[in-house]
């Protein structure tokens, strides 16, 4: 460890404790604004109409399993939140009888994606999709929301975004991670090949005209300790980088509270860097090359000033991470531990 200069560690379950619990769930209570219930068990997975009943029922629709003997929970940490959130609500009985439930289509979540998206029977006839994931992923496909407590659905104006994404910003800076959930109801034939269906199929036929119901915000606090392991690195000399899959304002949250950033003050550029940042800083091949040419020079340029100042890397994917690593060994000086 003498020769190490730089740890860079990713932030679910090693920077925080990765026992995520959901805290609140926020929906339109009328088209002007926004209102966060904590009390699930107000909930009825039965109710069709009400936001948080729709809201927790689509959250416990994920792919975590329940041991039917002990009670144990075995999936993501963030699909054991929304399902232990269920449980607690409702009871475990009627947790299975949603996670049980005859599904017609699945995409699955992925980094790239970041949402998960289910096709589903719906009791009266036809079929319910349901999309939840990043903010900012499913917001896009949103043409309508959810507005009040009787079902009625208003158009995603500008206006709307704009309250919705100023709550998930609140959400983020309380260092919850947030995810927004989305459906939509549909009438296809009872004889739909859904076997026969393709991904890219469902992405460009069955996202589009989604209704927003609201947003989640689920805790998952740093384990103890963590913040005195950073600011021991930092007095040794050792710069601390956090890489997250999670959405900047949550990363940075987060990073505030463990030192890795500095509690007050504006951030400096280059402190926090994105997918968006990344998105046309990519080498061919995934890889480095010093080849004199003006595309290596102009990525030199700014990944030397990435690794000089950057301390959070947030909504990244598994090629980030790679080139993440190559550039902090390459320009970054001794070596880059992670």
């Amino acid at each position: 460890l003498g020769c190490v200069s730089v740890v860079c560690s990713d932030k679910t379950g090693t920077l925080t404790t990765g026992d995520m619990t959901l805290r609140d769930m926020v929906h339109f209570k009328s088209a002007t604004a926004m209102v966060t219930e904590t009390d699930f068990k107000k909930t009825d997975p039965e109710n069709v109409t009400s936001p948080g009943s729709k809201m927790l029922r689509g959250a416990v629709r994920n792919n975590a399993t329940v041991v039917t003997d002990t009670g144990d929970y075995i999936g993501s940490p963030t699909e054991i939140a929304l399902t232990k959130a269920g449980a607690s609500a409702w009871g475990l009985e009627k947790v299975r009888e949603v996670l049980d439930a005859p599904t017609l289509f699945e995409i699955p979540f992925d980094s790239s994606n970041k949402y998960m998206f289910v096709a589903e029977p719906f009791s009266d006839g036809g079929q319910l999709f349901s999309l939840k994931g990043a903010p900012e992923r499913v917001i896009k496909f949103c043409s309508h929301a959810y507005v009040g407590e009787g079902g009625a659905v208003a158009p995603m104006t500008p206006e709307l975004r704009g309250i919705v994404k100023t709550e998930a910003k609140k959400l983020m800076s309380s260092a919850r991670r947030v995810l927004a959930i989305a459906e939509r109801r549909v009438n296809l034939p009872d004889n739909f090949d859904w076997d026969g269906t393709s991904i890219g199929y469902a992405q460009e036929h069955f996202l589009s005209d989604m209704v927003l119901i609201g947003l989640f915000g689920i805790q998952d606090p740093p384990k103890e300790g963590v913040k005195e392991a950073v600011e021991d690195c930092q007095s040794a000399g050792i710069k601390v980088i956090m890489i997250t899959g999670d959405h900047p304002d949550t990363g940075v949250a987060i990073a505030k509270e463990i030192s890795i950033l500095p509690a007050t003050g504006d951030l400096p550029p280059f402190t926090v860097i994105t997918d968006k940042d990344l998105a046309d800083k990519v080498p061919a091949g995934d890889s480095f090359v010093d080849d004199g040419s003006p595309e290596s020079r102009r990525l030199e340029e700014f990944w030397a000033q990435v690794v000089e100042n950057t301390r959070v890397f947030a909504r990244v994917t598994p090629i980030h991470k790679q080139l993440i690593v190559q550039a902090l060994q390459k320009w970054g000086g001794k070596n880059a531990d992670g």
